[in-house]
């Protein structure tokens, strides 16, 4: 369970997903061609700026509010992805998985440790949103794999 300014994330998270925001889910399932200005286009340019392999605290918060900014993500997803444990919990680091050499995360792996600890758990809420996060790690992963060709 995470806390966001000791308040329980199940919580806030459950308000904040009551509201009206944008799902993930829109941009996760794109398949036209990248148009200039597209939500596709976003996703290739992030993709290929951070490296979801070997990422710092500070490098997915970035990542994190510029989806949010762009509206690919969800106010909660944007919490989730963002939140930083190492800073806001007295108990310190909140990561399952090893720091890489250059003392990044790889944050796939990181949340596929937290939906597996959700799920022994029983912890089916915080296993739902960390799945909404790998998805959107996933889709970045891929965004950035593919050629580009911006249509007009």
């Amino acid at each position: 369970m995470y806390s966001i300014n000791g308040v329980s994330s199940t919580i806030a998270l459950t308000e904040i997903n009551a509201q009206s925001v944008k799902s993930s889910k829109t941009a996760l399932n794109s398949q036209t061609p990248i148009e200039n200005g597209s939500d596709e286009l976003i996703w290739c340019q992030l993709g290929r700026e951070y490296d979801v392999h070997d990422i710092n605290t500070e490098q997915r918060a970035a990542l994190s509010q510029k989806l949010y900014d762009a509206g690919q993500i969800s106010l909660a997803d944007h919490a989730i992805l963002s939140f930083d444990g190492e800073r806001n919990l007295p108990s310190g680091s909140t990561f399952l998985t090893e720091p890489t050499s250059n003392g990044g995360y790889d944050i796939i792996s990181e949340f596929k440790a937290r939906i597996e600890l959700d799920k022994q758990m029983n912890n089916e809420q915080n296993a739902q949103n960390n799945q909404r996060i790998l998805d959107i790690l996933n889709h970045l992963e891929s965004a950035a794999a593919k050629p580009i060709e911006i249509v007009a």
